[in-house]
């Protein structure tokens, strides 16, 4: 693919909400189907994928609000969809930014959102940190999982409703938008 069809993409990719969603819903998909809630790991004993899995919810998580603060600077006409400030794997950093405002996000939800940051960082990749003060425990409780099905719940809809997916470039290359899903 040549450099000028790349940056159309690119441009296009940028201006593109829901581009952030459909990585979302397939990266929780893939959280889901190693899930030991739902799929537990009968034939490997000493293997858990729970840090796998908070990683790839946590991924899920991180693409839905970029994707929702995307989305809420280019309605407002904003031309960097994503500043570098948002260029950082710490969920809770993002959910108070002030496009999520809107999200209304409970400190519940902001806690748990907190606590999967370390397995984008390290828990679901590495066997440990850089710094021991960095140490967690990885764990899921009933409650904890509880307020991650009802945060992905709520978030999915909103972001769902008024995302688009730019086809042929950016605007400013008479490129088109198409909205996953309409609202009334």
């Amino acid at each position: 693919m040549d450099q000028e069809l790349k940056d159309r993409f690119f441009k296009a990719e940028q201006e593109s909400p829901g581009s952030w969603l459909l990585q979302a819903l397939s990266l929780r998909a893939a959280a889901d189907r190693i899930d030991e809630k739902s799929s537990p790991v009968r034939d490997e004993p000493l293997v858990s994928f729970l840090a796998e899995y908070h990683l790839l919810l946590g991924l899920a998580f991180e693409n839905l609000l970029k994707g929702y603060i995307a989305l809420v600077r280019l309605e407002s006409g904003l031309t960097t969809s994503l500043p570098k400030d948002c260029y950082v794997h710490r969920l809770e950093t993002l959910a108070v930014r002030s496009e999520c405002s809107t999200l209304q996000l409970t400190a519940e939800e902001i806690g748990t959102l907190a606590r999967l940051s370390p397995y984008i960082e390290w828990a679901g990749r590495y066997p440990l940190p850089k710094r021991s003060s960095d140490m967690i425990t990885v764990y899921s409780g009933n409650r904890e999982r509880e307020v991650e099905q009802a945060l992905w719940g709520r978030l999915v809809p909103l972001l769902h409703e008024r995302a688009w997916i730019m086809k042929g470039g950016p605007l400013s290359m008479s490129g088109i938008k198409l909205y996953l899903k309409r609202h009334a």
